[in-house]
Formats: structure tokens, C-alpha cells, sequence
């Protein structure tokens, strides 16, 4: 098969060149100069996309992320919980004088970290309910995990958030515990 030159009209710029037939694949509509700069604005409009999606992540359900319940130069420590069949079992906190527990996790016992929140899914009423505690000093140690002593627990309110969402974390993010700064 035989190369031949193909004459077009661009269409940005309405200039007459010859393109060659199967040089670069399918014949485009542009000269080189015009598809160079149409492929640069591309790519600007994809960036800009991207930022503006990485800045949305933990605004989510009207801007509660976790983000949201801690202070400047605060640390945190986020956890995933469902709602446990049994009392005691996963996180587990008294309405009466706002003390609780969260379950066993592997967790870094020299690691210090100013707020628990703990992002509670619960499937039976299809909602993510946010609850925020202070850690107590003492971590008692289970096997190789940790249970956190929580005071001040409080809940704060749900969101409709995925733990990636609310966590600003990678889509398909599986750990259920997390730092933020």
C-alpha cells in the first residue's frame, strides 16, 4: 500500500495542508501547530478536572469530611466500624457519661493522637454515623491489637460519605484505620 498525501482544511485555522495518509494513524482535522495547542488544552482541562476533584474529596455530604471535625494542628485517628450485633463488640460507648471503647485494631502504640473519630457504618439503616471522642492516655493491649479508652464521646452527625470520601483516600481504600494531619 502506498503512502498518499491527503490535502485538508484546518479546522481551527482554517489553513490548507498535506497530510500523509497513515503516517499517524487516522487523518485529523488539524495542522500540526493547531493539534499541538488543542492537545496542550487538553490536557490543561484534564489537570484542572483532577485538582478540582482532589479538592472535592472530604467535602462530600455537604462538606463533612474528616477533616472537618479537627482543628488546625490537631492529629487524629480514624476508624471504620459497623454497627456490631452484640454490645461490646466493635465500638462501644455510654450515653450517660459519654466514656467508650473502640474495638481491637492494629494500631501504633507510640503514635499519639489528639481526636478519635470513629466512622460507624450502619447497613440496616443505610447511613454512616460520625461520632467524635478524646483518647484516653491508656491503650489496653489485646493480642497484637489495641483497644483506645475514649472520653467526651459524642455524635456529630451522619453522612452518606464512602470511608475513602471521608477519609480523603484512594478509591477502594480497605484499611479501617487511618492518621490524619
Amino acid at each position: 500500500m502506498a503512502i498518499k498525501e491527503r490535502r485538508i482544511k484546518c479546522a481551527a485555522c482554517g489553513e490548507r495542508v498535506g497530510v500523509m495518509r497513515g503516517e499517524r494513524g487516522p487523518v485529523t482535522a488539524y495542522c500540526d501547530v493547531c493539534r499541538e495547542e488543542r492537545t496542550r488544552e487538553q490536557a490543561r482541562q484534564r489537570v484542572a478536572a483532577k485538582r478540582e476533584r482532589e479538592r472535592m474529596v472530604g467535602e462530600w455530604a455537604g462538606g463533612i469530611g474528616a477533616r472537618h471535625f479537627i482543628e488546625t494542628g490537631e492529629t487524629a485517628l480514624l476508624v471504620f466500624t459497623r454497627r456490631g450485633p452484640a454490645p461490646g463488640e466493635l465500638f462501644d460507648y455510654d450515653t450517660r457519661d459519654h466514656t467508650g471503647r473502640t474495638g481491637a485494631w492494629y494500631i501504633n502504640p507510640k503514635r499519639s493522637f489528639d481526636r478519635v473519630i470513629i466512622y460507624r457504618r450502619d447497613d440496616q439503616a443505610r447511613k454512616n454515623v460520625i461520632y467524635v471522642a478524646t483518647p484516653r492516655d491508656e491503650k489496653m493491649k489485646e493480642g497484637r491489637r489495641y483497644i483506645i479508652e475514649l472520653t467526651d464521646v459524642e455524635a456529630r452527625g451522619d453522612t452518606s460519605a464512602s470511608w475513602a470520601q471521608f477519609t480523603e483516600s484512594k478509591t477502594g481504600y480497605r484499611n479501617p484505620v487511618r492518621y490524619l494531619r
